[in-house]
């Protein structure tokens, strides 16, 4: 095999692709006012901790369902702990941050992920250089960071500094992880990274909501149980 043919490539994709990765967008467009609703009725780490329990109970069935081993084999633990870790900081800043500012700002400061994903990638993964076209998205995407900083300050309106800055974080370890997601678990089934995302990282909000989040109040209506 070529060293050519060995590199992680992605920057050619397929209308197929494409499609799913537009579907995505729109899902992931939705997910900040989700959480919004949830957390009218829950505190943030113990919405997560209850909404990647459903997770992890329709990942497992699907696996199931389709016959993926979801198994760890040895030489596989280091890397998958390593993502739980990645990815349960980077949900709890999400939460935390979507708690103490808007759904749209909450969308627009995590939706500039892929910036920080294609700068860590350009560093870490084999022949997935910037070019013109990505630098120009990076471009736009850093922007749409800029302006919804520069608003709040311009206005003297601080009180969603808190929560965009945790947003902002959270889209940097996003970014972080698509990369350790290309770069580390190359090769593994979405399933297989689901399902150990979703059980490792579980105990963990289980644990934090009990020991910071004890005296928080909940109100469980069905609109926060369908978020």
């Amino acid at each position: 095999m070529s060293a050519a043919a060995g590199e992680l490539r992605s920057d050619r994709i397929g209308a197929g692709a494409a499609s799913l990765a537009l579907l995505a967008s729109l899902l992931w467009g939705g997910n900040q006012v989700f959480i919004k609703i949830g957390l009218v009725g829950m505190p943030p780490l113990a919405m997560a901790a209850a909404r990647f329990a459903v997770g992890l109970l329709i990942v497992a069935g699907a696996a199931v369902a389709t016959g993926v081993a979801v198994r760890v084999h040895a030489g596989e633990w280091r890397r998958l702990l390593g993502l739980a870790a990645l990815f349960v900081l980077q949900i709890a800043l999400l939460n935390e941050g979507t708690h103490y500012t808007t759904a749209s700002r909450s969308t627009v400061l995590i939706s500039a992920h892929p910036f920080f994903t294609a700068l860590f990638c350009h560093f870490f993964v084999p022949g997935d250089r910037l070019n013109l076209a990505k630098t120009g998205g990076m471009t736009l995407a850093f922007a749409a960071i800029v302006i919804i900083f520069t608003e709040g300050l311009a206005f003297g309106d601080l009180s969603y500094l808190a929560g965009d800055t945790m947003i902002l974080a959270s889209a940097v370890l996003l970014g972080l992880r698509q990369m350790v997601l290309k770069r580390l678990v190359h090769g593994f089934h979405p399933f297989k990274i689901l399902y150990w995302q979703a059980l490792l990282s579980l105990p963990v909000f289980a644990v934090l909501s009990l020991s910071f989040e004890s005296e928080a109040a909940y109100h469980l209506t069905l609109p926060v149980l369908g978020a």
